[in-house]
């Protein structure tokens, strides 16, 4: 069956599986084959969804898509070729482009290129108008050395413009910023990404350039990834400030400003809200300093003079200093900047960490890395993240971080992020355990020594919990279900039983609509997902039984969590619930004859190393080195397992006690013989 699976994929790239009755995948390298057209089937089985920008919209049909820029009011239609083409009238500015373009894309802006290497589509970049001085990217600049890109420097010869559908193809079409800079005659493309307001409008761009390749699912990974990690780091930054000894609701102060004397004009440029660095100030908690108090006009923005700047700026605790003239600014103005609070702390830092233009051209498309450097200069970031774009202008050097070197201009741009501790282990205090037949709990009122429900007509006793926190952060999926209960609230990594796994829980995150979780009310009964969205709350909890089971919401769900963060077996064979069990063993048997001493670290973590050392070792080490470690620690720990069941039934503990009885007459007989 794999074999098959491997086989039907290829085919599905390649556009030439049968296509009888449906696609798995949304056809990214051809056409649908000749004679195999159904009007019936959806040929766009993976769809994007605009969440966040304002600017753009998209509706799927069976064999096309109907994409519309508001900015400019054009209407793109994209039908699948091999398929026919739909016919429109009276509709302005509606251009029908058969997808996935097969003849690539021309560019003019740097700020799109990393949008088509994150998507892997670097290699359909078949022109470039403009200077390439500006560009970034190692691995375009070499396919452009190598003429593997045309290059038009002059984006005024219409001539040589219009010459690329000769060179390239009848169907190549231009991606830029503004549609009237090209009255050529390419398909042009506006991207509106420059008008939206917020780094995920902006970054949902991503999702519109997609869908003329037909590369919908890889873009929906990509959004919700950076969505997930920026959340995760806020929620982070949020914590850490709470901990800090910054005092009652203190927060680091932080001024964004520039000098600039471009054109004969000088003055101080300070931030302005709204704007994406008000963004990531909030969510780093720290405060801004932002002036509207300018008076000298520049491109109808107002600068300040060096005294004004002095005033509003000089106790800032932090200065991000978004230029690259640092060194120049601060030898003319290094009398005045001394006596500011941020420099005689050497807490300023420019944007030239990874070089002047990748700045310009990665920071809209990495923007949760960018919140991870911010949150980092301000105090607020997981200590383990070594910035990228932020340098300290005092200690570290400029462009440490550049990229310059090309590996493979075919491969995707992978994204740079330090992983976020967020925590992805638990069940939200809202959510409710019956106690007794009658009587129901909420999640974050259980102590320990409890008694829940644990299946259908099942009651254990809590004896831990691998986390207990009511301050802490944490971000849940909400299960919304056709019950009448309350949708469940559960982390990502959690494992939750289905109808159709009864014996073996699933990792929550791969819950989709329509999938039935297992109710206790009865063996067989269930409730079917029709909504699944995701929230976060204050409180963190992840209750321990002897069965490692609970039933949450009426729904049965496992006290554990997926190993590995995005399965729930390992190497195919073990449970990742089943392993977790195991290796709970000994905290289970000295909680029920033994001592059994509670402590939790500052995350409200019990498990906390063992869980990241499993963890560890199954994301980073070789299979040889997982089975020499994880053989001797279920080996041992299913001894343990065995004497705990062996003590826990009556014919297993009588069975103990006779088998003891015999050794110790037997030795006494041995005695007495001798």
């Amino acid at each position: 069956m794999f074999g098959i699976r491997i086989h039907r994929s290829l085919l599905l790239v390649l556009g030439l599986a049968s296509l009888s009755t449906t696609v798995e995948a949304n056809l990214i390298g051809g056409c649908v084959p000749d004679g195999e057209y159904d009007a019936t089937v959806d040929y766009f089985p993976d769809k994007v969804e605009v969440r966040a920008s304002k600017f753009w919209e998209i509706d799927y049909f069976n064999n096309y898509k109907k994409v519309k820029n508001e900015i400019d009011g054009e209407i793109f239609i994209l039908y699948q070729c091999g398929t026919p083409m739909p016919s429109f009238s009276g509709v302005d500015l509606t251009h029908i482009i058969s997808i996935p373009l097969q003849d690539g894309i021309a560019m003019d802006t740097t700020t799109h290129i990393p949008y088509m290497e994150l998507l892997g589509l670097r290699t359909e970049i078949k022109a470039w108008m403009g200077s390439s001085n500006f560009i970034s990217s190692p691995c375009l600049k070499q396919m452009i050395d190598d003429d593997e890109v045309v290059l038009i420097p002059d984006t005024n010869d219409q001539a040589a413009v219009d010459s690329l559908k000769d060179v390239l193809g009848p169907n190549v079409v231009s991606f830029h910023n503004n549609r009237a800079k090209y009255p050529s005659e390419l398909l042009n493309v506006t991207l509106g990404a420059y008008k939206e307001a917020s780094n995920p409008e902006i970054f949902e761009w991503m999702k519109f350039m997609a869908a003329f390749f037909n590369v919908e699912a890889k873009a929906n990974e990509l959004f919700d990834a950076a969505d997930s990690r920026y959340e995760c780091t806020s929620n982070e930054a949020e914590i850490i400030a709470a901990r800090s000894n910054l005092g009652d609701g203190v927060q680091p102060v932080v001024l964004w400003a520039s000098w600039t004397s471009f054109d004969g004009t000088e003055g101080w440029q300070v931030g302005t809200c709204p704007n994406y660095y008000c963004e990531f100030a909030a969510d780093c908690a720290a405060d801004i300093i932002t002036s509207r108090s300018g008076t000298i006009d520049f491109f109808g923005s107002l600068l300040l003079t060096t005294e004004a700047f002095v005033a509003e700026a000089s106790e800032a605790d932090y200065w991000i200093y978004p230029s690259f003239n640092w060194d120049s600014t601060f030898e003319l103005h290094k009398d005045v900047l001394m006596n500011f609070k941020s420099v005689q702390n050497q807490q300023v830092f420019d944007n030239n960490g990874a070089g002047a233009s990748a700045w310009f051209e990665n920071r809209l498309a990495e923007y949760d890395l960018v919140l991870q450097d911010f949150c980092d200069v301000v105090g607020t970031a997981d200590p383990r993240h070594e910035r990228i774009w932020f340098r300290n202008v005092f200690t570290e050097s400029q462009h440490e971080n550049e990229i310059t070197t090309c590996e493979d201009p075919s491969a995707p741009l992978v994204p740079r992020f330090t992983p976020c501790a967020e925590v992805n282990i638990c069940f939200s205090g809202d959510t409710t355990v019956r106690v007794d037949s009658t009587t129901t709990k909420q999640m974050k009122d259980l102590k320990i020594g409890d008694t829940i429900q644990t299946g259908v007509q099942s009651y254990e006793k809590i004896y831990g919990f691998g986390h207990w926190q009511s301050d802490q952060k944490a971000s849940y999926l909400q299960l919304h279900t056709d019950c009448k209960s309350s949708p469940l609230e559960i982390s990502e990594q959690h494992l939750v039983y289905t109808a159709a796994n009864t014996r073996v829980p699933v990792v929550a995150k791969s819950l989709k609509l329509g999938d039935k979780l297992l109710l206790a009310s009865d063996e067989n009964s269930s409730c079917g997902i029709t909504k699944i969205t995701k929230i976060v709350k204050n409180g963190a909890y992840a209750p321990f039984t002897a069965s490692g089971k609970l039933v949450v919401n009426g729904i049965v769900a496992s006290s554990y969590v997926s190993l590995t963060g995005n399965s729930y077996y390992l190497a195919g064979l073990i449970s990742h619930h089943w392993l977790a069990h195991v290796l709970t063993t000994p905290l289970r048997f000295f909680c029920k004859y033994g001592e059994c001493n509670h402590t939790y670290n500052t995350d409200g973590v019990w498990t906390s190393i063992p869980l990241d050392f499993v963890q560890s070792m199954l994301s980073k080490s070789s299979m040889f080195y997982q089975v020499l470690i994880l053989i001797p620690l279920i080996l041992i720990n299913l001894s343990l397992m065995a004497i705990e069941t062996m003590l826990t039934t009556s014919f297993g503990f009588f069975g103990v006690l006779t088998t003891a009885a015999m050794l110790l007459f037997r030795r006494s007989s041995k005695k007495i013989s001798n």
